[in-house]
């Protein structure tokens, strides 16, 4: 039986940072803008010099990630990354992810979603566990991710992470 541990978070910051001048929020992405602020941050901490274009160009380039991203999450998760002991950024980001996410409230769309694949995890995951996992598994991912998930409810047990991949990279 498949071990389902919860979406996977990868966080690819497709440009280089190459410290972040503007410091003020956008008001209407503030999730975005957070997060971006503290990956530039990090980066001018932890490995090199950004350029003061920094901000613009992460939410930019990460522009598939943070709209499949719940605001809250992301809101949440640029504390931790600002604060992270420097290290590689995938092992920095995993760990933010464990810390926070089991904080980010769960939307009406995870909910849902969570009630349409019950009986598919619990055929493929949750057979001894509670299915109130679901919702805190998938709070930080964005309602649009989360209904492109929601065709995973017809895959095999053994494509169900696939199609997860692929739902949460806005590939289904």
């Amino acid at each position: 039986m498949l071990q389902y541990h919860g979406p996977r978070l990868v966080l690819l910051l497709v440009f280089a940072f190459p410290a972040c001048v503007d410091s003020s929020p956008d008001p209407s992405s503030p999730g975005p803008d957070q997060w971006c602020m503290a990956a530039c941050d990090y980066t001018a901490r932890c490995t090199e010099p950004v350029a003061s274009t920094c901000k613009a160009s992460c939410l930019s380039g990460n522009a598939s990630y943070l709209s499949n991203m719940n605001s809250d999450y992301l809101s949440k998760v640029a504390p931790c990354i600002e604060s992270a002991t420097c290290t590689d950024w995938q092992t920095m980001s995993q760990n933010c992810y464990k810390d926070v996410a089991p904080t980010v409230t769960a939307s009406a769309a995870v909910i849902d979603f969570c009630k349409t694949m019950s009986a598919k995890f619990f055929e493929c995951f949750y057979a001894d566990d509670d299915l109130t996992f679901c919702a805190g598994d998938f709070a930080p991912w964005g309602d649009a991710s989360i209904a492109r998930a929601k065709v995973c409810a017809s895959a095999a047990c053994t494509s169900l992470n696939d199609c997860f991949d692929n739902a949460f990279n806005g590939a289904n």
